[in-house]
């Protein structure tokens, strides 16, 4: 098998059903090059294309009678800026809803019977874009919407934003769409989905979030014995049951919580992982639908129960494609902190050329999933090493809120005591440790390179950050925001903060080659402080290789991703003397 099939498989990486017609469903799969938005019969195990864009279509919803599928196509391709569309299931010609606006940039929405209620930013500022009855009104919020439900019949929707300067620690405000009004207001919650007038609600309890109902303003606990973050997802159409999403050390797992009763089951799942950016839904009472994998089987659709698993839909020929099993490590680092991370080694006795691979966001996590990067480096002849540096998901509220107002501090710490411990267990050549990462990934590999140019053999970046206040000035409304609760506040109020938070800043000590790979139409990390940080190293005498990529953040197909990594693997041969001879 070659490496570069791990990139054609077909994934799935969202999958949700009509909540009065479950016999219907939208699926966002790659099987044509691209992610696209597809119609699910369920009943007879079918796809129908929607979406043809040019761009990956990276949000869909299905309305809930089923006759409805909505999309977010992109107005340019690559910029993630763009307007919500309206398929006719049956995959008739699709309506633009919202015509009259400027393109905008949508990361999640929820359809209705009337339209769709989305997340993002419009006219400049974080926003609820409501559409109904082809009427579009615009919210303007407070911080940093992450998180909504709604519930149609009252008119409601339980919205969670950030504040500046508390990175992702969320505030609840109920609203009423209709007229805007703040209904009630909950700090340190974040609502997880409505039935009626009832909020199931995950509230800040220690360090952890643990699952509540809000009903007419007080907040009872939901008692369950599950460690880690316990949030509510979704609520059954009957209210009887509510599903929960656990979250503990890149792992975890569903369950059913009986309101009646308070009984919580857990449902089968496969080993693996469950995809941290597509959260499961109900398909009814004791059945969920979510996106999960392993190391050797790429994203998949599966349906869960109490007693059993199956895959719901297929999207490719291979089931798996075979390749080491990740292996569970941790170590130490600053403050006495404990972080975990995810190892692949060759046969035999090391040490071995090593990657140091660090994920996006900051706000997710690594987990024991299926990654064709990691396969490309160790099919290559790499050890591959995934940490979970501070900042990432499921390890608690202080862990992933340690970086506000300290992007840069805690999480290059966290590297370098990630390549001391491969190191010192005989794991890495100390001499061949390339850092390697995408989006804030490929951040931690610029600011890695610039504040520890001594301990690198390399650095191979994807659209990184390489400026954080000439990226303010540039990105989408919606990173804007999200910038803003981590730095808290903007270039101009927090000038020294931002500098040393900027691989920048450190251009004149680089001494490893870099190499980065950047897309040319990038809203997330634009282009121009790349260019400017490629320019400043130029000038300091330093190696450095600058490839621009078609399309955004989200990349313009696999042939293309297959292309970058080709290139990632010719530069750390290159660099490197003991593998090119």
């Amino acid at each position: 098998m070659d490496w570069r099939d791990r990139f054609r498989a077909p994934i799935v990486s969202a999958a949700n059903v009509a909540r009065d017609d479950p016999a219907r469903g939208v699926v966002i799969t790659d099987t044509n090059e691209r992610f696209q938005a597809y119609a699910w019969d369920r009943s007879a195990g079918s796809l129908q294309q929607l979406t043809r864009s040019e761009a990956a279509v990276i949000t869909a919803a299905i309305s809930p009678d089923g006759r409805w599928v909505y999309a977010m196509v992109e107005e340019e391709p690559g910029t993630e800026l763009g307007h919500i569309h309206r398929f006719p299931f049956d995959g008739s010609e699709p309506t633009d809803l919202t015509p009259d606006l400027d393109p905008y940039p949508i990361f999640g929405f929820e359809a209705t019977s009337t339209g769709v209620i989305g997340i993002g930013a419009a006219e400049g500022s974080p926003s609820l874009v409501v559409v109904a009855d082809g009427e579009v009104t615009i919210r303007q919020m407070p911080g940093l919407v992450i998180g909504f439900a709604l519930s149609e019949k009252e008119g409601l929707a339980a919205v969670s934003t950030t504040t500046p300067g508390k990175g992702l620690v969320p505030t609840m405000r109920i609203i009423d769409i209709g007229t805007g009004e703040v209904v009630s207001e909950h700090p340190d919650t974040t609502g997880g989905a409505m039935h009626g007038r009832r909020v199931a609600a995950a509230v800040v309890d220690g360090d952890w979030m643990r699952p509540a109902i809000l009903e007419d303003g007080v907040i009872d606990p939901i008692d369950v014995d599950i460690p880690g973050d316990v949030t509510p997802i979704d609520w059954s159409a009957d209210g009887s049951t509510i599903l929960l999403q656990q979250s503990y050390r890149s792992a975890g797992g569903l369950h059913l919580f009986d309101v009646a009763t308070g009984e919580v089951v857990r449902l089968a799942s496969p080993d693996g992982a469950q995809h941290p950016a597509a959260p499961a839904s109900l398909v009814d009472e004791r059945t969920a639908i979510a996106i999960w994998s392993d190391a050797i089987t790429p994203w998949r659709a599966i349906e869960v129960s109490p007693d059993s698993w199956r895959v719901a839909i297929a999207v490719g020929d291979a089931d798996e494609f075979p390749g080491p099993r990740w292996e569970e490590f941790t170590f130490g680092s600053s403050g006495g902190a404990t972080i975990q991370g995810w190892l692949l080694k060759p046969e035999g006795d090391g040490p071995w050329p090593t990657v140091l691979y660090t994920h996006g966001g900051p706000s997710s996590v690594a987990g024991p999933s299926f990654s064709p990067i990691a396969g490309a480096w160790f099919d290559a002849g790499y050890a591959v090493a995934s940490i979970n540096y501070r900042g990432s998901t499921t390890f608690g509220e202080s862990f992933r809120e340690i970086l506000t107002a300290n992007i840069g501090g805690p999480d290059v710490d966290d590297v370098v005591a990630a390549r001391r411990w491969l190191v010192e267990q005989g794991i890495a050549n100390p001499n061949h440790i390339v850092k390697n990462g995408y989006s804030y990934g490929g951040y931690l590999t610029l600011q890695s390179l610039g504040t520890h140019p001594e301990l690198w053999a390399a650095g191979v970046a994807g659209a990184p950050v390489a400026d954080w206040a000439i990226m303010y000035e540039d990105e989408n409304d919606v990173l804007r925001g999200y910038q803003l609760s981590l730095f808290g506040g903007t270039p101009e109020e927090l000038p020294d903060l931002y500098a040393a938070a900027s691989p920048r800043t450190y251009a004149a000590r680089y001494e490893a080659p870099v190499l980065i790979t950047q897309p040319e139409n990038d809203s997330r990390t634009p282009i121009r402080p790349v260019r400017m940080f490629v320019d400043d190293l130029e000038a300091n005498g330093k190696q450095v290789e600058l490839i621009l990529l078609k399309g955004g953040h989200a990349g313009s197909g696999k042939e293309q991703t297959i292309e970058m990594v080709e290139s990632w693997l010719d530069f750390a041969d290159r660099v490197d003397p003991t593998r090119s001879g």
